[in-house]
């Protein structure tokens, strides 16, 4: 198979110019390769005992995080793959769903699955239109409060047309 570096070459040279989806599976393979390189290299015995090490410790820094994810899936597809070994491994590509033209185009930034802690955290929302999850505030906001108060107030008054009544619930 040849290098992006060589299929760049060759589109120059002979004049023919890729399309996006052909360069798009170009990419999706070499990175699949690039994969299946790294994970023949590695041993799942180390792994697992470096996963274990990770998930003792108390803090992790960005990049051991990031590691603890590599190595997760690290073994993950090693053990995919022992399983699976009789066939052969092709690239998996992930299946785009048919474009529907529809007038709920703006329901995906109002949906229940926008919060913050999304699974399709791929999916980009912007800060402005994502709902972050709230907590319920037990406590009355001193407006809330006033409010309530007013109500009772004018309550007092449609309920007792006594003047006395409502200046005593004024104390």
């Amino acid at each position: 198979m040849p290098t992006s570096k060589e299929a760049a070459d060759q589109s120059r040279k002979f004049g023919f110019k890729e399309t996006r989806e052909q360069y798009q599976q170009r990419k999706r393979q070499e990175k699949q390769l690039k994969w299946t390189v790294r994970l023949s290299r590695e041993d799942l015995g180390k792994l697992k005992i470096e996963l274990e090490s990770l998930k003792r410790a108390r803090f992790l820094a960005p990049q051991q995080n990031e590691r603890k994810r590599l190595v997760q899936r690290m073994i993950r597809d090693l053990e995919a793959a022992e399983n699976k070994e009789p066939e052969e491994e092709t690239p998996v590509v992930a299946t785009t769903p048919p474009a529907v033209d529809s007038d709920s185009d703006d329901d995906i930034f109002f949906a229940k699955g926008t919060l913050v802690n999304d699974e399709h955290k791929r999916l980009f929302i912007p800060r402005s239109i994502r709902r972050k999850p709230e907590e319920k505030n037990c406590e009355k906001t001193a407006q809330q409060l006033a409010g309530e108060a007013e109500k009772e107030l004018l309550a007092a008054v449609h309920d007792d047309d006594d003047i006395d009544s409502f200046l005593d619930s004024l104390q």
